[in-house]
């Protein structure tokens, strides 16, 4: 960690900040106990809301809360909304930097907002519909918009939405449901069917690989780990599997017991 330090507090703004966002939660976590407050602030700007929220999982409440101040007004509301949820829940893996129209919008109205606010192409090839009271209704599709005329509203041509996840429902369920339907995007809403965020396919292929890890851990006879193997100690290892090796140490010997007791026999 100390070679890391020295190296990573050596490289260029732009640079340091690219590797920021690659590194895992635990470093970022310790990478940001060196750097300058100036420098956290950039840092943290840089990343996104559900990606902070991640992160401040593992902050203390300190610390939690000297980093939230650290963060622009915006960015602060928007990782508090998500604070609120479970980490595991739809809610808590959520991206709720979407972009979202009105039933009553026309298509010339839709594509000039899309023109001025240009949006992120990855969780916009569908985008949600909302009524005046930001409750989903439904979704349409960037052709959509292509394939009709500049005064028809939108609602009368988007399409009902095949699945809905609640905020409060597991990340799990969520994820097995969007590949049984083939979906690689799902909005999460909260009470009255409220529009908050949408799970992208990025999101549901992290889900997927976190799910399948935990499942070979266990297959493993290793409870799930938190972090990943090389940020685990050797310690923390080895309580985990004490408890699999103890029952198969006693299971051999109630084995063996039983083997002699049988040779004595005969």
């Amino acid at each position: 960690r100390e070679q890391f330090r020295q190296m990573f507090v050596m490289l260029p703004k732009e640079i340091r900040l690219t590797v920021f966002q690659e590194l895992s939660d635990i470093m970022k976590v310790y990478t940001l106990s060196f750097m300058t407050e100036a420098a956290s602030v950039e840092a943290l700007n840089v990343l996104t809301a559900d990606e902070l929220t991640d992160l401040f999982d593992l902050f203390s409440d300190e610390e939690l809360k000297r980093y939230l101040d650290l963060l622009h007004k915006k960015a602060r509301e928007e990782v508090i909304s998500l604070l609120k949820f479970h980490p595991d829940s739809a809610g808590g893996i959520m991206d709720i930097g979407v972009l979202t129209l009105m039933a009553d919008f026309t298509v010339e109205k839709s594509i000039t907002i899309l023109q001025r606010l240009r949006p992120r192409r990855d969780i916009h090839q569908s985008i949600y519909v909302t009524d005046r009271l930001h409750k989903l209704v439904g979704h349409i599709l960037l052709e959509d918009l292509v394939l009709h005329q500049a005064h028809e509203r939108i609602s009368s041509f988007m399409h009902e939405n095949e699945l809905i996840a609640q905020a409060y429902e597991d990340q799990e369920t969520i994820a097995r449901q969007m590949v049984h339907y083939g979906l690689t995007m799902v909005p999460v809403v909260g009470i009255d069917n409220y529009f908050l965020g949408v799970i992208s396919s990025a999101t549901l292929v992290d889900v997927l690989v976190e799910e399948a890890t935990e499942d070979v851990q266990r297959m493993a006879a290793l409870t799930p780990l938190k972090h990943s193997y090389f940020e685990t100690s050797f310690w923390q290892l080895v309580w985990e599997r004490s408890y699999i090796l103890v029952v198969l140490l006693l299971l051999e010997s109630v084995s063996n017991s039983i083997l002699h007791s049988n040779e004595a026999t005969l």
